[in-house]
């Protein structure tokens, strides 16, 4: 699945009122507000629409650089350019998406220097399969339905 397949997918589902760049935005607000409630200092965070790619520099953990896409879900690089990632090897839209709360938590072990993570690449979704696309608008969307409105 490609950026362009992916976008036009949110856009049918929203009936375009939200585009693939939109709802990584929201999801990258969504994980900075889950950081902050957990006191975690991520002051130079983006999203790159261009390439669907989220990017998180921690202030405690500088030696990283903690990225996140549709297709690989949360990661980080080391300096050796070593890649792992946050999730089993088992590939799914809620590991490759999960809930901004779940990467906040994710984000401050890597913050206090705890490295769990695994090399391994997660699988290609179906991209038939439109549970990613339902997280895309949830999430993005700042429908998280977990989240106090």
């Amino acid at each position: 699945m490609n950026h362009e397949v992916l976008d036009q997918q949110v856009r049918e589902r929203t009936r375009e009122k939200m585009s693939l760049a939109s709802t990584i935005v929201g999801y990258l607000d969504e994980v900075r507000a889950a950081a902050e409630v957990l006191e975690i200092p991520v002051s130079n965070s983006k999203a790159v629409t261009s390439e669907a790619r989220l990017e998180v520099e921690l202030d405690h953990a500088p030696d990283l650089r903690v990225g996140w896409t549709p297709y690989q879900g949360w990661y980080y690089r080391t300096d050796q350019d070593d890649v792992y990632y946050r999730v089993g090897s088992e590939t799914d839209a809620a590991s490759l998406m999960p809930e901004a709360s779940a990467v906040a938590g994710w984000l401050q072990l890597l913050s206090t220097g705890n490295r769990d993570g695994h090399a391994d690449a997660p699988e290609e979704l179906d991209p038939e399969d439109q549970a990613l696309v339902e997280r895309l608008v949830t999430f993005g969307g700042g429908a998280d339905p977990h989240s106090p409105d």
